[in-house]
């Protein structure tokens, strides 16, 4: 079979396919394996034997990325921000190759060199990307394959184990707020809730049904701006989601205050938010994050404990109750439920045992 290891690369092994069809040369360079060289050098054969031809597009990577994410609609500010780096940062890898030209080598390369400089996740992201970029091309019979499904795909880093506070820990957190930060309200929905930080920022006096004691999550303020989306982070995350007496109490009191602060401050700017500054003004989310920072520190624990953290907590509590999972999901705004099983697994094993004890109860002689 006519395919020879490249020794042109020093660097990783690198193979390519070389052979004569009806007195026309076919030569492509760039497989990581031998047997994918022999694979795509049987696929064309089989291709030119069978008279099927993909017309062979000259777009070069990057053009036909560009055109690619201008069909990309809906996407939230934060993805578009991403989509817009890797177009205008990282497609540079690709500079001047043409699409049709990629190969997995080339592919895998780009992922090496991402992960040097960013983080697992990061290179996921950007991997995911390009990966559905490639699966509209071959849908569009632009290339014949995707490239980006024959290599070793990101390395998943082992992720740090989730710390969330204790029930008893989180009381004397909410105290410690009380007496401390304007900000205290803030951690009291998050903790009760499980929302997101943007979602709670972007949270305004209508979202709340006093009486049905329900707050509905539709919108979110953008990281490092005071500008609200009124689209959440997917589909799922836009909710209706129930609240417990305890946080209706404390939202009525909360709205009594800041209809005191709007009286006594003429340059008071109503804009309907639950969480603001004394201006009635939208709090940056580093703002929030420094608040809580600064409270957690007065606890003087050991554990790793984050804003993000009043959402696992609220999760973890739940489900410790022996709270459906999807209930959970739900409440959290996961894409699905598979998410919430991925993100807190680390509990299934005691949720199992406490289910098999209640069992074993009902059957205890009196």
């Amino acid at each position: 079979m006519p395919v020879y290891k490249d020794h042109s690369i020093k660097k990783r092994e690198s193979w390519y396919y070389e052979f004569v069809y009806k007195k026309k040369r076919y030569k492509k360079r760039g497989f990581a394996r031998r047997t994918d060289a022999e694979a795509a050098e049987r696929q064309k054969r089989y291709e030119l034997q069978q008279g099927i031809s993909i017309q062979e597009s000259k777009i070069t990577v990057k053009d036909y990325f560009k055109e690619w994410l201008s069909r990309r609609h809906n996407l939230s500010q934060n993805t578009k921000k991403l989509y817009k780096t890797f177009l205008n940062n990282h497609l540079n890898f690709f500079e001047n190759v043409q699409l049709n030209d990629v190969t997995p080598l080339m592919v895998q390369r780009f992922i090496d060199s991402l992960h040097q400089r960013y983080s697992s996740g990061y290179v996921k992201r950007i991997y995911s990307i390009l990966r559905k970029g490639l699966n509209d091309a071959v849908n569009l019979e632009l290339i014949r394959r995707n490239v980006a499904d024959q290599i070793e795909k990101p390395r998943e880093q082992r992720e740090k184990p989730i710390e969330v506070f204790t029930v008893e820990e989180l009381k004397e957190f909410i105290k410690i707020a009380e007496k401390t930060t304007r900000y205290a309200i803030a951690f009291k929905i998050l903790a009760h809730t499980g929302m997101r930080r943007g979602e709670l920022l972007a949270l305004t006096w209508d979202d709340i049904d006093f009486e049905r004691k329900t707050i509905r999550i539709n919108k979110t303020l953008l990281k490092h701006q005071r500008t609200i989306q009124h689209s959440t982070k997917t589909k799922q995350s836009t909710r209706v989601i129930a609240i417990s007496n305890y946080l209706v109490e404390e939202l009525k009191k909360h709205k009594q205050i800041q209809e005191i602060e709007k009286a006594e401050n003429e340059n008071y700017e109503d804009n309907n938010l639950v969480i603001c500054t004394v201006n009635g003004t939208s709090v940056y989310v580093d703002n929030l994050t420094r608040a809580f920072r600064n409270t957690y520190k007065k606890m003087k624990l050991e554990k790793d404990i984050t804003l993000h953290s009043l959402r696992h907590t609220h999760a973890t509590l739940l489900l410790q109750q022996n709270v459906h999972m999807k209930v959970v999901s739900e409440r959290l705004g996961h894409a699905s439920i598979k998410m919430t099983m991925d993100t807190y697994s680390h509990l299934l094993p005691s949720i199992q045992e406490t289910a098999a004890e209640k069992f074993e109860q009902l059957f205890e002689e009196e």
